[in-house]
């Protein structure tokens, strides 16, 4: 019996524990570099390929959001004829999950995007990596566009995301989302993508 009751403190324990985490995770940009450097620690991501070196802190967190939504959508898949034209290789089912940032936190992200062009830089939201496209340019919009190709893993995001939905900018509402068009993803244009998001 007492076996079981210690069993059973040490689940709920640990619940509690996951959804505490859950509940404070930030939304969280790091940057991607190639070498090491002081104080950097190793970073290893299989799904979005990224096997390389961060700094110790996220580069940038953001904890409150003005609006997330989600869309199903098709997404073409294409492959290069030898002319130079495209053939279509087939279509996937996707979800667009849009985030809206504040005033604040599109400055910051513009600042950061700045200097970070050659780039990749990894976007995650507590332990769960979204998509960490190279940066190719300053991108200074409110909102940012992730797909994702799976629908209860879409859903999971946006729950997350949601939890950073502050009442003020609940009450006050939130113009329509743009996509964020200065970054791309990584691998061949021509490959079929990958399940996890990425930047269109």
């Amino acid at each position: 019996m007492k076996v079981l009751l210690t069993l059973i403190v040490a689940f709920v324990a640990t619940t509690a524990s996951a959804v505490a985490q859950d509940a404070d995770a930030s939304l969280e940009f790091i940057v991607i570099h190639e070498k090491q450097f002081k104080n950097s620690k190793p970073i290893k991501i299989e799904d979005l390929e990224i096997n390389g070196f961060r700094a110790e802190k996220p580069d940038l967190e953001v904890s409150k959001l003005v609006a997330v939504t989600m869309r199903p959508d098709k997404q073409k898949w294409t492959r290069m004829n030898r002319d130079g034209s495209d053939r279509v290789e087939g279509v996937d089912d996707v979800f667009r999950v849009v985030i809206r940032l504040d005033k604040k936190a599109q400055k910051e992200f513009a600042k950061l995007s700045a200097g970070t062009i050659g780039k990749r830089l990894l976007i995650r939201i507590g332990d769960r990596a979204l998509l960490a496209p190279y940066v190719q340019s300053k991108i200074d919009t409110p909102s940012l566009e992730i797909t994702l190709h799976d629908e209860d893993e879409a859903k999971k995001t946006v729950k997350a995301l949601r939890k950073l939905i502050t009442k003020s900018t609940e009450q006050g509402g939130a113009d329509q989302p743009a996509t964020a068009p200065e970054s791309k993803s990584d691998g061949n244009s021509n490959a079929k993508p990958e399940s996890k998001g990425r930047s269109q």
